[in-house]
């Protein structure tokens, strides 16, 4: 048994705080601007320059901002868009919906490089490396933070969160952390090993491989069952595999 008794604070000097959630985000970030650079020093995608570069980055990390915190309270606490609306911007309490961050994160990538004229999927397969590695990074935040805990279990490797209650769980966070972790890996292998480039392969496979450990890891969560034994989060995980599926099957057909 472990009880998380971690500060969610990286950092305090005067006015200024910084919490170990938000590093998650930035490390994400900048490895995705990295490589953006890169494929934009190669030339290796279309229309892709400097200054669309830092356009791009700019409205992917709005849209996973504005995103995720706005499903986040919509889904979990709506009553804070009227009592405490400022509350939404503090993206370093934590509480990020994952679903509204990548749509929203999609939609206006999506029409940036419409409006850009750049390869969307060609861009999406890079910003997938990077989003992967945050999303595994930020899972261990949540744990520092004592937020999406697991089921109560009494089992040798069990955590309590005195900041939830006296309950001994599974340590959730840390099962998706390697999830993700076990996501990046795969992507990086298909990525290595890809002879020729066949864009939007990396993006469908992280779609499918999210949807299926989320499926997966998600037994584990405490959250609210609907049917068959399964949650929300579940249901639009299968979605994903599907999906993700279906797109993989039309980048390599059967012969």
């Amino acid at each position: 048994m472990y009880v998380n008794t971690l500060n969610p604070v990286l950092l305090k000097a005067g006015p200024i705080t910084i919490y170990w959630y938000s590093i998650p985000y930035l490390i994400g970030f900048l490895v995705i601007y990295w490589l953006l650079a890169a494929e934009r020093k190669k030339k290796s995608i279309q229309n892709l320059t400097e200054e669309t570069v830092e356009g791009l980055f700019f409205w992917l990390f709005l849209g996973v901002l504005v995103g995720g915190r706005i499903f986040y309270f919509l889904f979990n606490d709506p009553g804070t868009f009227i009592h405490d609306p400022l509350e939404i911007l503090m993206i370093w309490h934590g509480g990020m919906a994952f679903f509204g961050a990548v749509f929203l994160m999609t939609l206006f990538g999506y029409y940036y490089c419409k409006n850009k004229k750049i390869p969307f999927f060609a861009v999406a397969d890079i910003v997938v490396i990077g989003g992967a590695l945050g999303l595994a990074l930020g899972r261990i935040g949540n744990f520092i933070n004592s937020e999406i805990v697991g089921i109560a279990w009494n089992g040798p490797w069990c955590v309590v969160y005195p900041a939830v209650d006296s309950l001994c769980r599974h340590p959730y966070q840390l099962y998706a952390s390697l999830s993700h972790f076990l996501m990046l890996g795969i992507l990086v292998l298909a990525w290595k090993k890809m002879k020729q480039r066949r864009e939007g392969l990396l993006f469908w496979l992280f779609v499918f491989l999210y949807g299926l450990f989320r499926f997966i890891t998600d037994f584990w969560r405490n959250e609210t069952v609907f049917v068959f034994g399964i949650g929300g989060s579940q249901v639009a995980s299968l979605v994903m595999v599907l999906i993700g599926l279906i797109a993989l099957k039309k980048i390599y057909p059967s012969r």
